[in-house]
């Protein structure tokens, strides 16, 4: 994947190991990469940043919504995010997504889960 100047890559999940591990995997790959905890934090960062990719967990935890449902209304909401990930421990089949919003399955094995978010965020070059 090729590094644009303006691209940024949100990651949202309340696991701090895992925002870590998709952080250095990825910085090479972004300009900029932020990160939230909540869904409000997130969407605070998408108010205030050009965000370009969007990698999120589908269960953020207890009283949170759904991570498929943020990704779905945030994607039509700020248009400039061109890619969106969600990785779900769930039936992805039971997933509904629009254009530009892949959902993969969250392995037990950090490795496997960096590796098919990579394809899948590889899937759309970044356009320089």
């Amino acid at each position: 994947m090729a590094k644009a100047a303006d691209s940024i890559l949100l990651v949202l999940d309340d696991e701090p190991m895992i925002v870590r591990l998709i952080t250095r995997s990825f910085r090479n790959d972004f300009a900029e990469i932020l990160y939230a905890a909540t869904p409000d934090e997130a969407e605070a960062l998408l108010n205030n940043n050009r965000v370009t990719h969007f990698v999120c967990d589908a269960n953020l935890g207890p009283n949170q919504p759904p991570g498929i449902e943020l990704v779905n209304r945030w994607h039509s909401m700020f248009p400039t995010i061109e890619k969106a990930v969600v990785f779900t421990g769930m039936a992805i089949e039971d997933m509904r997504t629009g254009p530009g919003i892949d959902v993969i399955s969250k392995s037990d094995s950090p490795t496997v889960l960096l590796d098919h978010l990579k394809n899948s965020l590889h899937s759309m070059e970044i356009q320089a």
